[in-house]
């Protein structure tokens, strides 16, 4: 496992030729896959690494309800060698692929969609996403750590059953470190936070906003990458995912749920990324940060233009998506 800096464009990849051996649900050709081969049901739990993190079912003591485990097939991992983790290191060098890579198992039941999930199973969901940013926050070695799910096969699930993954890295990914700079220079220019003002013009215009909450705004951006991409993120002010209240957690597992029932309602099956962007784990404060939760539907793949251009064509105006996911029941 190593992290290689291209030389012409300053990308980062992860290679991690293991990876390849990961079983496939898909290739079965069915949308639940073999429920008595799944390695992630109740009865199975030898066929994954022992949990690093448990929430057990609130019914009987020996049944759970969400298990963190260690990806068998990690992108990183803790056991390689430490001697060169540095992420400055020279073009045409290899850096030591030293991370965190756990799957978040987020039912016992065997489903593949989120929207099987109660609010209160969501809410666990949510806390145990928090307890893989506290856990990585701990290792000096790691810097940063995204959380991200995929839902369906083209949009990079390889087992049907419904669950998350996490992965923390020795640097900043590429696209946060971004978003940190540009919030960093807009905070220096204006002395607000680029995201409130953002989530308040979004409120304020309503025309991509698909609804709000006491402490959340969901909305389709204004740039939207892909069509009928949505933004989640708090009203307020808040740097970090890990640091927010049970109370607030909740509230977001109800808007999560009314996101995907919208999502569902308006385009049924469609495979999605969701990602969670929060601040590095670093004792900076981050006060021009503000975490958020992205939502990708994948309904075209990525073509020639896209890859070469590290840009985007979306065929759905932000204002429509917004439009038809508002009235979507």
């Amino acid at each position: 496992m190593e992290y290689r800096r291209d030389p012409f464009s300053d990308r980062w990849t992860i290679v991690a030729p293991n990876r390849v051996d990961r079983p496939n649900d898909f290739d079965q050709n069915s949308h639940v896959g073999d429920q008595s081969k799944c390695p992630f049901c109740p009865g199975r739990e030898f066929e994954t690494p022992n949990p690093v993190d448990v929430i057990p079912s609130g019914t009987r003591s020996d049944e759970w309800q969400v298990r963190v485990v260690p990806n068998r097939y990690p992108a990183v991992s803790k056991s390689v060698d430490l001697d060169d983790v540095s992420p400055f290191a020279s073009y045409l060098k290899p850096v030591s692929g030293y991370g965190i890579h756990e799957v978040i198992i987020e039912t016992p039941r065997h489903t593949p969609d989120l929207l099987d999930l109660s609010v209160d199973e969501l809410l666990n969901v949510l806390q145990a996403y928090q307890g893989c940013h506290l856990r990585a926050a701990s290792d000096p070695h790691i810097a940063h750590g995204m959380l991200f799910k995929n839902q369906g096969s083209t949009a990079g699930a390889s087992l049907v059953h419904a669950h998350s993954q996490f992965l923390a890295s020795t640097m900043i990914l590429p696209t946060v470190q971004r978003e940190l700079e540009v919030a960093r220079e807009f905070l220096q220019r204006s002395g607000e936070c680029l995201y409130c003002r953002v989530s308040q013009a979004e409120a304020s215009r309503g025309e991509r906003l698909i609804f709000q909450t006491d402490h959340f705004r969901c909305f389709v951006p204004f740039a939207s990458r892909v069509s009928y991409e949505v933004c989640l993120l708090p009203v307020i002010h808040s740097p970090r995912f890990e640091t927010v209240p049970t109370g607030e957690l909740r509230e977001l597992a109800q808007c999560l749920r009314i996101l995907l029932r919208k999502m569902q309602a308006h385009l049924p099956g469609v495979p999605f990324n969701y990602l969670v962007h929060t601040a590095p784990f670093d004792s900076s404060a981050y006060d021009h940060y503000h975490w958020h939760i992205e939502l990708i539907p994948r309904i075209l793949p990525m073509a020639g233009f896209e890859w070469g251009a590290d840009a985007f064509v979306n065929v759905i105006t932000p204002e429509d998506a917004a439009s038809r996911l508002r009235a979507a029941s």
